[in-house]
């Protein structure tokens, strides 16, 4: 982790050397994406196929295809991951990410009770690094495994009657600077994660309830948190009720275990992160530090709150 000095200089993913070399060394030989959701084995992938849009996309089975520079950052977080869809659209100034670390069947879904599944949110960015977007989406990812776990046998502690019954995953999307480029980043996002059908997304980072609608408009039984889903899916952004109960848990255990309120250190300024923060503020907690692992949020918070030690948690660069 490193304190936050912003100058360092890098092409955005859908612009970088390293993604366009892993797409020109391949040969496109579909046109249409395999529906995951009700593969024998999901860990199959897919061959190399380029959509009716314009839209490409490669299944990446394990971090060396990646490029060995970027495959040492991400290795101890793949984790024996499934796989992740690698796509872009070279007319529409993006590309995305879907990395899939475990999935389960899950008896409740919309494709059938025999669908295998994977949950986790999209997040959104302009200008972001080829590497560092990997990095995220993987990380991320693979972090929601364990979270699905958890609840799980909270669930079942509780008897509740059924539980998620899902693996983890995480997306992303890295776009042009317009809200135009945007749109098509979440658009072709949608798309393919609708084509794919074992991914279930849902909002995260610089997707409001305006961009989770059009995600969720193109691909409704594969997002969770949007009015715009279908039936069981609908619902709203639960970013703020996670961090309110997460928060009521540091509360208790400030109150019942501690007997004061040390200062706390927020690692990520997302969706839950931010509510968590501005709580924490309202609280008078004290705030020892807050990190991210991208610069931009960093920024604004340091523009509000200039006393408040910042730290870009980032493991590396890359040129490209």
């Amino acid at each position: 982790m490193t304190a936050l000095t912003p100058t360092l200089s890098a092409l955005p993913a859908y612009q970088s050397e390293a993604l366009a070399g892993i797409f020109e060394s391949v040969t496109f030989s579909a046109t249409a994406l395999p529906d995951m959701a009700v593969m024998a084995n999901p860990a199959d992938g897919f061959a190399p196929t380029r959509l009716a849009s314009g839209t490409e996309v490669l299944w990446v089975s394990n971090p060396d295809e990646l490029g060995a520079s970027l495959a040492s950052r991400i290795a101890p977080v793949w984790n024996n991951g499934l796989g992740m869809a690698l796509y872009r659209n070279r007319e529409e100034n993006c590309m995305g990410s879907i990395f899939i670390h475990g999935a389960m069947k899950a008896p409740w879904s919309a494709h059938g009770t025999d669908a295998w599944h994977s949950l986790g949110g999209i997040m959104a960015f302009s200008g972001v690094s080829f590497g560092d977007a990997i990095e995220m989406v993987v990380g991320k990812g693979y972090a929601m495994t364990p979270k699905w776990r958890f609840i799980d046998r909270s669930l079942a502690a509780v008897g509740h009657p059924t539980l998620t019954d899902l693996g983890g995953g995480k997306a992303i999307v890295v776009h042009g600077p317009t809200d135009e480029d945007k749109e098509h980043g979440v658009v072709m996002s949608a798309e393919v994660a609708d084509a794919l059908g074992i991914y279930i997304s849902g909002p995260d980072q610089n997707m409001d309830d305006a961009w989770c609608g059009k995600y969720a408009a193109r691909a409704p039984r594969n997002f969770v948190g949007s009015s715009m889903a279908e039936g069981k899916y609908r619902g709203i952004k639960p970013s703020q009720h996670t961090a309110r109960a997460v928060f009521r848990g540091i509360e208790v255990v400030c109150e019942e275990l501690i007997g004061g309120r040390p200062p706390i250190f927020f690692e990520g300024y997302g969706g839950v992160g931010r509510v968590m923060v501005a709580r924490a503020i309202e609280e008078n907690f004290p705030i020892s530090g807050l990190s991210d692992i991208v610069v931009s949020p960093l920024l604004g918070v340091q523009r509000s709150l200039p006393s408040l030690p910042l730290f870009l948690n980032a493991a590396g660069t890359e040129a490209n």
